[in-house]
């Protein structure tokens, strides 16, 4: 019998802490709501969409995720408006999701060297008066070697 082994929480190095918290500024300045800011310093280790496919579940990539509560719900999807707009002009590829309430934005080869590999997802909810965002900072196996069967 097979016995899996759990796989250890690995904290995120501080470079890598402190450019997701550079993008997520970023996308906070580009939302421009008034509100309460929750989502504070905490950036979870996570394994990539990518990763997980192949079958490998040990962290290889950041994640920061915060909401911005109180907003007036007129103001909500103008801020999803208001960050296609400054993501494309910085090199970055934005769709909707969510039939309109959602949208998911990554850097494309056109984006400054900085922000390479990085995406994000935001959503309002404008019933409740909620804007969410999730800022992740790209997978480290990227650079390894495509062939590998170990990702």
């Amino acid at each position: 019998m097979s016995q899996r082994t759990p796989v250890a929480a690995v904290e995120p190095d501080e470079e890598v802490r402190r450019e997701v918290h550079w993008h997520s500024s970023r996308l906070l300045e580009a939302v421009a709501l008034r509100g309460h800011t929750t989502g504070g310093q905490e950036i979870n280790s996570v394994t990539c969409t990518s990763c997980w496919g192949k079958g490998l579940r040990s962290p290889c990539s950041a994640r920061h995720s915060w909401r911005v509560t109180g907003v007036a719900s007129d103001d909500l999807p103008a801020a999803l408006s208001r960050i296609a707009s400054v993501v494309a002009a910085h090199g970055w590829r934005a769709e909707t999701t969510g039939g309109g309430d959602g949208l998911r934005a990554w850097a494309t080869e056109t984006a400054e060297q900085r922000s390479a590999g990085y995406s994000f997802a935001a959503s309002v909810d404008s019933a409740a008066g909620v804007f969410s965002a999730e800022v992740t900072s790209p997978c480290v196996r990227t650079s390894a070697a495509s062939d590998s069967v170990f990702g």
